[in-house]
């Protein structure tokens, strides 16, 4: 694999701030602000973790859909559970993990497996503080404050099903081909390789994000003549659809009862979907929603309208253009057969990188008066 031609100046050292915001005659306020975000990204954090605690202690008896998949991993041997995935919305990997969970001994009452839905939740939340550390290197608040604060996340990622553990395989997959992106190395490489076919053996839905992330990252490189980087991003793609080939059997035997539930793809459905996740538990919810989605289109433009070029403000842009043309090309439909909720999951991960890097790498670039004293 190729070498970068020059240093990468912030996305691999985590949580540490530009080369030239490192000097010690840095404004006062700058240094104020940065505290604050550190405090509140903080506090953000355990806000989101009281949330799960609460989901955990008030959530209930098993609903009908967890139970459905603890009866999935509780068939006996391999083969019958494969034959069975014909009739689940997911992939192999989260049966065997419930199934684990049950052989050490916690899946006899349905506290213990709610225990396992919490640390779920905790993994998603390490999920958006990696992603953030590696993509921008600061703390990612704006992320914490859109995504993982909301009822939503907390309820469909500790519920016993695959969308939480799913959603942080693919944060973290997408973050380590941005990575590779910028430093095609064989450990890049690897990395996002293994997360990537983990996320595609979570959801289904996640091969659709990836391949978003891909033709993003391999465009980027082709624009820049990094022929060899774009071939490598193409073939990681690859290795995550080639794993999901053995299950092209099983998905084609689920037309012959899905065609019941198949409702298609319209845009007024995706909005009603979307409002009724993005707005529980108050309708008024949507609202904060497209007020944060206004303010990242507003800072993400300002940064592109932008003319100087130093490196900062280059790198930048280059997360700007991932996470537009990732969002964009995710929302893309590939078949009248998926359901709205799958665009749903892709808006809500694909989305998390915008305010990821807006609030953080390029809030660093968008003041002038203090990120350049």
């Amino acid at each position: 694999m190729e070498k970068p031609a020059v240093p990468i100046s912030n996305a691999g050292r985590a949580f540490a701030p530009p080369p030239s915001h490192r000097a010690s005659g840095r404004p006062k306020t700058w240094r104020i602000l940065s505290a604050l975000e550190w405090v509140v990204t903080a506090g953000t954090t355990l806000l989101a973790l009281h949330l799960h605690f609460v989901f955990l202690r008030h959530a209930g008896a098993l609903w009908r859909d967890e139970v459905s998949s603890i009866d999935l991993a509780d068939l006996p041997g391999f083969l019958p559970l494969w034959t069975m995935l014909t009739h689940d919305s997911f992939p192999l990997l989260w049966s065997l993990i419930l199934r684990c969970w049950e052989t050490i001994g916690l899946g006899d009452t349905d506290m213990h497996l709610r225990w396992l839905g919490f640390f779920v939740g905790i993994f998603l939340l390490a999920s958006i503080w990696i992603a953030g550390g590696l993509i921008s290197g600061r703390a990612p608040l704006i992320a914490l404050a859109l995504f993982a604060l909301s009822a939503t996340t907390v309820w469909s990622g500790d519920s016993l099903r695959a969308y939480g553990i799913g959603t942080g395989l693919v944060i973290l997959a997408v973050t380590f081909l941005w990575r590779f992106y910028k430093r095609p190395t064989t450990r890049n490489g690897v990395m996002a390789a293994g997360l990537a076919i983990l996320s595609v053996q979570c959801l289904y839905q996640n091969a659709f994000l990836l391949l978003a992330a891909g033709l993003s990252a391999s465009l980027l490189a082709a624009i820049q003549k990094k022929w060899r980087t774009a071939g490598w991003i193409v073939a990681l793609g690859a290795i995550a659809a080639i794993s999901l080939l053995p299950y092209l059997p099983q998905i084609a035997r689920s037309q012959d009862w899905w065609m019941l539930e198949k409702s298609g793809f319209h845009p007024e459905q995706l909005w009603l979907k979307a409002s009724q996740a993005l707005g529980f538990p108050l309708p008024w919810f949507n609202l904060v929603w497209v007020g944060l989605a206004a303010l990242a289109l507003l800072l993400g433009g300002a940064q592109l309208l932008r003319v100087r070029k130093e490196e900062q403000d280059a790198e930048s842009r280059e997360i700007t253009y991932f996470a537009a043309l990732s969002l964009i090309l995710g929302l893309c439909r590939p078949s009248p057969g998926i359901t709205c909720l799958s665009w749903v999951l892709s808006f809500s991960a694909s989305i998390l990188f915008c305010p990821t890097h807006s609030g953080s790498a390029l809030f660093w670039s968008f003041s002038p008066s203090l990120s350049h004293p």
